[in-house]
Order: C-alpha cells, then sequence, then structure tokens
C-alpha cells in the first residue's frame, strides 16, 4: 500500500492499541529488578522509540542492512589472515566506511581515492578538522565522489 495510508492506517489501527499497552505497562506496580521490572523499565525508556514507527508511513525493513551484513559475515571466510583483534578490528571499520559510502550513494572507488589523498594532508594541516567534511554524508566532498547518475 502507499506510504500515505500505511501512515493512516498506523494512526487508526497500531495507536490505540499502543496507547493502551502504555497505559497498561505504566500502571503495573511490579518489582523493581525482577523480569516483569525489567520489560516495564524498557518499554518505559524506550516509549519514544517503540512509537516511531507511527510519525511515517515508510516501510519498516532492515532488509538493506541485513543485505550489507550478510556480504562482511560470507567474507569472513576468507579473512584467515586476520588472527589479531587489531586485524579485525581494521577489517571492521574498512567494511563500515565502504558499506556507509554505498548507502550514501558514492563512488567507493573515488571516495576511498579521496580518502587516502585528503587525510594524510588534514594530518599534517593542525587548523583543519581531520575527519570532518570527509565523512561519507559531508555536502563538501568533491563532485567525483559522487555516482554518476
Amino acid at each position: 500500500m502507499p506510504s500515505e495510508e500505511r501512515f493512516k492506517k498506523r494512526k487508526s489501527e497500531s495507536k490505540p492499541v499502543l496507547d493502551e499497552y502504555f497505559a497498561w505497562i505504566e500502571s503495573l506496580n511490579c518489582l523493581v529488578g525482577s523480569n516483569l521490572g525489567k520489560v516495564v523499565e524498557y518499554s518505559i525508556n524506550n516509549k519514544m522509540g517503540l512509537l516511531g514507527f507511527l510519525n511515517d508511513g515508510a516501510r519498516i525493513s532492515t532488509n538493506i542492512l541485513e543485505g550489507n551484513i550478510r556480504k562482511f559475515v560470507i567474507g569472513r571466510n576468507n579473512f584467515i589472515a586476520i588472527d589479531t583483534v587489531a586485524g579485525a578490528k581494521a577489517s571492521a571499520v574498512g567494511y563500515s566506511i565502504v558499506i556507509t559510502a554505498r548507502e550514501n550513494k558514492l563512488n567507493v572507488y573515488e571516495y576511498l581515492n579521496y580518502l587516502f589523498q585528503e587525510l594524510p594532508r588534514r594530518r599534517k594541516n593542525k587548523t583543519e578538522p581531520i575527519l570532518e567534511n570527509c565523512l561519507s554524508w559531508s555536502a563538501s566532498l568533491t563532485q567525483a565522489c559522487y555516482l554518476k547518475e
């Protein structure tokens, strides 16, 4: 269904159920630290996040994220050379940079090329922030970093 219709359905069908749930959960008087107490505390502390989907009609899906993680898990079998914690951390950072660049519609090769040229220059120049403006969502990246349409 279209996002607008999904948004209306969430407001008319999901919101009343959640309002009733939170009214009930907030009325409970349970032992702090008990399993039920932990559930109640979690629900109350995360109420805004749990209700977040009501503010939007977008589909709720983690498919893109799971697909990105799957690539790493499949590649893990090829990481025989990574036998230290530092190597694993470096691998995770590298994957994170590449996946984040892809999600921000960057040409990964050009973006990495830009980083490898720009970051050493910034480390020498103490007046300029090192990472700021180099992050994959920064508006100040060169046009070469972006995918061509």
